[in-house]
């Protein structure tokens, strides 16, 4: 069904939906958790230098 606003002439006004039920920073991070040795920075850069040299030569 279309709606006509005067002030809008033929266009029709859509208003967004919302995509996602409002959530709180606890709701969000809480699958952050990880089980295991804690990861040092070294070892992290080490993955990320690893795997961008990997899918660089891809």
């Amino acid at each position: 069904m279309r709606q006509r606003s005067p002030n809008m002439g033929d266009e029709i006004l859509i208003k967004p939906k919302k995509p996602f039920v409002e959530t709180t920073l606890n709701d969000v991070a809480g699958f952050l958790k990880y089980q295991g040795a804690p990861k040092s920075l070294e070892d992290i850069n080490v993955f990320w230098c690893t795997y961008l040299t990997i899918f660089s030569l891809l």
